[in-house]
């Protein structure tokens, strides 16, 4: 697995927080510790199958976007040299490989071809022996095209001007590769480009389609947890260390309001009241603030539940009566107008520690908690009732909930993924469901899920954050699928860090604008869901059955129509791959052997299936790739697995008719003896008459 250093470029030229901010871009080094043979690159092509061939001084090297392949003279027969110098792709989609001491070779892409001894007359393709390396470079790529470097080119991938020369590489004027050797250059059929260098490997610039946002107006901030709006111009973002910042997208400043009562104030929560669209904040030292005419004014009425450096505020609602709750440790308090009070107080239950409130069409409230399970509160009358893992859930830690319909709720939980319940209609849970890390998930602590307006549920998490189709969610939930389609988002696609953060209802929201903003340790990453719908599987290619593998023996899958298996062999194992450069973690593979286990597997790991004491038999290996979207493409492979002589249909044959013929023998042999017998007993009777 490929897991080079990544550089992120910040290219927000306009509002980070617009629908019409500039992207950023990722770039990506492979050297030695990737896969690559050498550092030293000499030329890339990009075949119609859609691979990265790379000629280099050990050979010539394939890459998938997740594996790198070399072919040398130790392990491929026809190839004529391992010191290559340049590699071009035919009109027949032949690939030709040139030492530059005039050696040449083609390659189908399964075996290779000495050309050293041909004539060259005979190859239309080349005219003489002494410029065979440049005349093998000029075929160029069946996909892409090269970049020239012996004078500037600017590139224009995806509406971002990209320049590039024999020195640097520069995207929207910032300059992203320097002074690296730069040999050559390369932009494939995805619009990734490739730059490949003297002595530093290979470098990929592709596209991101999140935006980070960490710094601004000269401050730094990271480990945000709380974020607002308010109006449609005004975003606040509250994190560590000691920040509460606000930025104003029509003026794009970024100002931090982390002082009141003329101190620096460690504020450890914020929220935004929707009934006058004002913004409080919380501070474990002095109490609840209201930020009024540019300050900070102390709230004196939450005195009363305030105890200094207590964990404080970690949820706020604001139902349709007019009422605010605030989950705190010591209670959920309740504010009117006219009153304040602790709701244990008119329910008799403690509702402490609770961390998310949402609220459900006729006005009940479903409140999650760190460590007492889920609630359920009726304001009208502070009726309740409580769930916790004796009654069905997976996690007493809940950290947010999305209500679904008025009977089922998606629960985020700290410790146990994503937790599924259905109520009965007694009110009871009648049925619950957990999708875990085994299930494709990023991470089991989760901290925030935010629906879309196309259909999908944004969920951030420890390890990244992903995106699902409630459809395909539901159904994998009710066992309807055994296939979870997860778009994942990590470092590789682009976040500056894949630890989210949570711990309090508002660590993250979608913008009036329909963006979605998630906290992280490194600051704020910001989705538009726009940019996600139209990952479809068009672009990909097919996948590739590579190597079949068995007793030590390695075959190209791709040269045989059918495997057939020696005697006796019921191992083997079966690579298989699909290039993808753009986004190749998000492309999802499962197998089957058909005849055999007719259900879709994942694999373990990496890209490969794994059989052991397969009965004889005829079979078809089937891999199917399924892109973000969920469609996907399948290829299969016929697989022989040869019986023993005992397994035969003939000897089963033999053996019944061996046994129809002793049972045969047995019944005459029995028969005999029987009459022998009966004509004995006869002879001493007649003797006795006698």
């Amino acid at each position: 697995m490929v897991s080079g250093l990544i550089f992120l470029v910040f290219l927000f030229q306009q509002n980070p927080f617009s629908t019409q901010a500039s992207p950023e871009h990722i770039v990506k080094q492979f050297t030695i510790a990737d896969g690559l043979p050498l550092n030293a690159v000499w030329q890339v092509v990009q075949a119609e199958d859609g691979f990265l061939y790379m000629a280099t001084f050990d050979g010539l090297v394939r890459f998938d976007g997740y594996e790198f392949i070399t072919f040398n003279k130790l392990n491929s027969e026809g190839l004529s040299s391992t010191r290559l110098m340049s590699v071009g792709i035919d009109s027949e989609n032949l690939i030709w490989v040139a030492s530059p001491y005039g050696n040449l070779s083609s390659f189908d892409g399964f075996t290779f071809t000495n050309h050293d001894q041909t004539n060259l007359s005979e190859l239309p393709l080349f005219t003489g022996l002494d410029a065979i390396g440049e005349q093998v470079a000029l075929l160029g790529s069946a996909k892409g095209r090269a970049i020239p470097f012996l004078q500037e080119h600017t590139l224009t991938v995806n509406e971002s001007r990209i320049l590039i020369d024999s020195t640097f590489v520069r995207i929207g004027g910032q300059v992203v590769l320097d002074n690296e050797e730069l040999r050559g250059g390369f932009e494939d059929a995805e619009g990734t480009i490739w730059v490949y260098t003297r002595n530093n490997g290979l470098f990929q610039i592709k596209e991101s389609k999140v935006r980070n946002f960490s710094s601004g107006s000269g401050i730094r901030f990271r480990n945000t947890y709380s974020i607002a709006q308010t109006g449609t111009d005004d975003i606040w973002i509250q994190g560590y260390p000691q920040f509460m910042l606000r930025y104003n997208a029509e003026n794009k400043l970024l100002e931090n309001f982390n002082r009141a009562g003329g101190l620096v104030r460690n504020f450890q929560y914020l929220f935004a009241d929707p009934s006058d669209d004002t913004i409080y904040s919380y501070n474990d030292r002095t109490g609840l603030w209201k930020f009024v005419n540019e300050a900070w004014e102390r709230q004196s009425w939450f005195d009363p539940f305030f105890t200094p450096r207590s964990p404080g505020i970690t949820a706020t609602h604001r139902n349709r009566e007019g009422l605010l709750f605030l989950g705190t440790t010591e209670g959920l308090i309740v504010k009117s107008d006219e009153s304040l009070f602790l709701a244990n107080e008119k329910t008799g239950q403690q509702l402490n520690r609770v961390r998310i409130i949402r609220e459900q069409d006729d006005g009940t409230l479903w409140l999650g908690t760190n460590g007492s399970g889920l609630f359920r509160l009726n304001p009208a009358d502070w009726s309740f009732q409580h769930f916790t893992v004796e009654d069905g859930l997976s996690s007493n830690f809940i950290r947010d909930i999305h209500l679904a319909a008025a009977d089922t709720l998606w629960l985020a939980t700290q410790d146990r993924g994503l937790n599924r319940i259905i109520l009965g209609s007694d009110g009871t849970i009648s049925s619950s469901a957990s999708v875990l890390p085994s299930d494709g998930l990023l991470n089991h602590g989760l901290h925030r899920i935010i629906p879309d307006q196309l259909g999908y549920l944004w969920v951030n998490s420890n390890g990244g954050i992903m995106r699902f189709s409630t459809e395909n969610l539901n159904a994998y939930a009710s066992g309807e699928t055994n296939h979870l389609h997860i778009l994942k988002l990590t470092e590789e696609q682009g976040l500056i860090n894949n630890e989210g953060n949570g711990g309090v209802d508002n660590a993250g929201l979608m913008l009036q604008n329909g963006l979605i903003v998630f906290p992280n340790q490194a600051g704020i990453v910001i989705i538009d869901p726009q940019d996600f719908i139209n990952l479809k599987t068009e672009r990909l290619n097919r996948p590739v059955v590579d190597r079949f593998t068995f007793n030590n023996q390695s075959l190209q899958a791709g040269l045989f129509q059918e495997i057939v298996l020696p005697l006796g062999d019921r191992d083997f194992r079966v690579s298989f791959t699909l290039p993808n450069f753009s986004n190749p973690d998000l492309i999802t593979f499962s197998y089957r052997l058909e005849g055999l286990h007719n259900n879709w597997r994942n694999p373990v790991s990496g890209r490969t299936a794994v059989f052991t004491n397969v009965p004889a038999g005829e079979y078809r290996f089937q891999v199917r790739a399924a892109g973000p979207d969920g469609t996907f493409q399948t290829v299969s492979l016929p697989v022989v697995v040869p019986p023993h002589f005992y397994e035969t249909i003939w000897f089963f044959i033999f053996c019944i008719l061996l046994g129809l013929i002793t049972i045969g023998i047995l019944h005459r042999s029995r028969t005999k003896t029987l009459r022998l017998r009966e004509m004995r007993t006869r002879s001493l009777l007649e003797l006795q008459t006698c």
